[in-house]
């Protein structure tokens, strides 16, 4: 849930993880690198204005983690279809 809450959020270009992450060679960079911290940025995000972010980041820090209901192959045609199908709305 975390990468996949990173990630959403670097590609939606949110500020608080762009200034983080995207290094720019810069000593205000760095200090801001080495001055954060996990609960700093997982708090910034849970309050964030995007939905989607702001949902993930506020089920990891209420403990509300995403539990895992089924578990398909993707070595047959009929899993693989399925998994592509159920996957197809997230992201």
């Amino acid at each position: 849930m975390l990468v996949r809450g990173l990630r959403l959020a670097i590609e939606r270009g949110l500020e608080p993880v762009v200034r983080l992450f995207a290094y720019d060679g810069s000593d205000d960079f760095l200090e801001r690198y080495v001055g954060s911290y996990d609960d700093r940025i997982i708090w910034e995000l849970a309050g964030c204005d995007d939905e989607k972010v702001r949902e993930l980041f506020t089920r990891l820090l209420e403990r509300r983690l995403f539990k895992q209901v089924a578990e398909l192959s993707l070595d047959d045609e009929v899993g693989d279809a399925i998994v592509k199908d159920r996957l197809s709305g997230f992201g």
